[in-house]
């Protein structure tokens, strides 16, 4: 597995401290599945939900 570095991670435009922690790691698919839940998650028709969902 390639290992990336911090800047090569950032460049990845991912603005994700985790995304980036697991692809300089090593863990590209867990990254890339990480960032496809948390992109889900916290998209803007999905604040609501999340808000009422944790309470």
């Amino acid at each position: 597995m390639d290992k990336y570095t911090k800047k090569e991670a950032m460049k990845l435009g991912k603005r994700n401290i985790r995304y980036n922690t697991l692809y300089m790691i090593g863990l590209e698919e867990t990254a890339d599945i990480f960032w496809d839940s948390w992109h889900l998650q916290y998209k803007p028709e999905n604040k609501f939900f999340r808000t009422i969902k944790d309470r």
